[in-house]
């Protein structure tokens, strides 16, 4: 079965894992700390009273004649293996920690069937919808749960959603490779191949406070300094609505293709010019976002997976986001701007472990819930993609989340399948429409192609390329501003922290 490859910024980037201190389980004490990015939810969950945003959900689409006995006990094998999947959280003197609950705990499979409905699938999506929204209780737990779907005999739908706390997007391929292999074996009435995890999350958190602190944790904080201070503190696109000062986060998402033609002359561009795919479709993304936004510096967040160690194959909140500071100002060529998005792809990559609220104390930048810290503009280009699967006899298909929380105002996310590449545009329905959304993804493919036709006919200057793009949101975006308070200000220079 394939999984999803989480963004290759480039082979030669980053810190390798030898450069690390080794992971491994340790005594535990009584109370375990939070990971640095776990720290970071806390403090949002009790910010916001609880919010749906902070869910993962996982939807496999299940054909064939299934085993329900079966899949719940694969289930309880997947909770036993991963110890994060038990865990809940409390606070002492203020101070937030882990639990671990016993191997033994189970996941319960709640079940319904929607064989009665008309419009299968609007029944299904309204059903998921609620079953996304239904608050977790992190002191309480579990932080977990799933709901089988029956749409016909042989037709069926999973839901498992999952708190941020104990899970990100790299963990819903783990979760679908170790559900499949554990329902498996158990099928087959043989011993599960899984050994036992060298180290469970409890082991990284510890690890994580013993590594980013004194010399590491200097060169996070001096690098990630450089990139904020004097940075764009909010991305002004043309929205169709006024910024609320407390979002729904609501999302929504438009697909679009790039021509195997188009794909391949890109992937052969990358190559003359010693880069990577990831690279020239950010750089296409950055073009179009500075004409949007009528800026020549911008801050677009990327997912790094962080996970260094091949050990990390554990279900868990690992992911972090990685700041990509870009200026396109002195009229750069393309090859500038390819080499600008390379070093910052690269400085970030180097640089992933400092999570996002540590960076926003080295800048005099105060929390706010209208709209994401740092960025609110994204891109990741991942490969990979999951396909179909045999699952015990059944067709296994990873299909997208009928609901999508979105904490960003725009994110690209391109996946190259086959002799293509597939873009999905995701949009805080709060903000932009549907329509403008689809004007935003045929600016991101013309800007793809000029790329490609700038670089044969050597005419690469970067702000020739971005005035020629169809772009009429622009003047929309210079009277968008007003929507925006404070948007002109730049995160100041240090001087204080704000929690």
């Amino acid at each position: 079965m394939k999984v999803f490859g989480v963004i290759q910024i480039d082979a030669a980037a980053g810190i390798q894992s030898g450069a690390l201190p080794g992971i491994s389980a340790v005594p535990r004490r009584a109370s375990v700390p939070l990971s640095l990015r776990q720290q970071q939810f806390w403090f949002v969950s009790r910010l916001k009273g609880g919010s749906e945003d902070c869910h993962v959900q996982t939807m496999l689409r299940l054909r064939g004649q299934l085993d329900k006995a079966v899949l719940q006990s694969a289930l309880d094998g997947l909770v036993a293996h991963h110890e994060l999947l038990r865990t809940t959280f409390a606070a002492q003197d203020g101070e937030p920690f882990q639990k671990v609950g016993r191997a033994r705990t189970g996941l319960l499979l709640r079940r319904d069937h929607l064989t009665w409905a008309v419009d299968l699938e609007a029944a299904l999506s309204e059903l998921v919808r609620r079953e996304v929204e239904v608050p977790f209780d992190l002191e309480l737990g579990p932080l977990i749960r799933a709901r089988l779907v029956r749409l016909a005999v042989d037709d069926h739908a999973l839901a498992i959603t999952m708190h941020h706390m104990v899970s990100d997007t790299w963990s819903r391929n783990i979760l679908t490779r170790d559900l499949s292999e554990f329902y498996n074996a158990i099928r087959e009435n043989c011993a599960v191949r899984f050994k036992v995890s060298p180290v469970q999350y409890a082991d990284y958190a510890l690890w994580q406070h013993r590594w980013l602190s004194g010399q590491a944790l200097q060169r996070q904080s001096e690098y990630s300094h450089r990139i904020l201070v004097g940075a764009p503190a909010v991305l002004e696109l043309p929205t169709d609505r006024p910024r609320s000062s407390r979002p729904d986060y609501y999302g929504g998402d438009v697909e679009f293709t790039l021509h195997p033609v188009l794909t391949d002359q890109i992937k052969a561009l990358s190559r003359n010019l010693n880069t990577s795919l990831f690279v020239m479709l950010l750089s296409a993304s950055v073009l179009v976002l500075a004409r949007l936004s009528c800026r020549d510096e911008l801050v677009i967040g990327t997912p790094g997976a962080n996970r260094a160690y091949s050990e990390i194959r554990l279900i868990g909140l690992f992911m972090n986001p990685l700041a990509l500071r870009i200026d396109l100002s002195s009229d750069p060529t393309l090859e500038i701007l390819v080499e600008r998005g390379q070093a910052a792809a690269v400085g970030a990559k180097a640089h992933q472990d400092l999570p996002s609220d540590q960076m926003l104390k080295l800048v005099n930048s105060s929390r706010t819930l209208a709209h994401s810290p740092i960025f609110q503009g994204a891109f990741a280009c991942e490969n990979n993609v999951v396909g179909p699967a045999q699952l015990g006899g059944l067709k296994l298909e990873c299909v997208n989340p009928c609901v999508r929380f979105e904490q960003h105002d725009l994110a690209l996310d391109v996946n190259e399948v086959n002799a293509e590449c597939r873009g999905r545009l995701f949009y805080a329905t709060a903000l932009l429409e549907r329509s403008t959304i689809d004007r935003f993804a045929d600016n991101f493919h013309q800007a793809v192609s000029q790329m490609d036709r700038g670089f044969r006919t050597r005419s690469l200057v970067v702000a020739e390329m971005s005035r020629s793009l169809e772009c009429v949101e622009c003047e929309r975006s210079r009277s968008a501003r007003s929507m925006y308070p404070g948007a002109n200000r730049r995160t100041a220079q240090p001087g204080g922290n704000h929690d």
